[in-house]
């Protein structure tokens, strides 16, 4: 066992103590940290899976209108690629973010977008 300060009163208690015995704040908290991928919703080609990487490791694949989640524990590149395009997004651990694909159909190009993303303490 060691002994932490509360984050919020200051006070040492037990690192496995689940709230603060002086002020009731909670101590161990799990942070929700993951990626949410919606798929795209545009009509482009014969509609391709898109693979999905994390730090060039394939985590798996979205198809149109389909969602994607996946807990994520630091913070990471996110690529995305169907066939010869491909596209990425830096992800930060300790919160959720929401990434959008979509096809720019004009340019042939496979587009990401964080569109959202909660931290600790934030309501949706």
């Amino acid at each position: 066992m060691a002994l932490i300060k509360c984050s919020e009163c200051g006070k040492e208690i037990s690192d496995k103590a689940e709230s603060c015995p002086n002020c009731g704040n909670p101590i161990n908290k799990k942070e929700e940290s993951k990626i949410m991928v919606y798929g795209y919703n545009e009509s482009y080609m014969i509609n391709p899976k898109v693979k999905i990487f994390i730090n060039n490791e394939e985590i798996g694949s979205v198809s149109k209108g389909q969602l994607f989640e996946y807990d994520i524990t630091e913070d990471c590149e996110v690529t995305f690629k169907s066939s010869l395009r491909k596209t990425s997004v830096s992800v930060k651990a300790g919160r959720v973010t929401k990434i959008k694909l979509s096809w720019n159909r004009l340019i042939g190009k496979l587009e990401s977008q964080i569109i959202d993303y909660n931290t600790p303490g934030n309501k949706w």
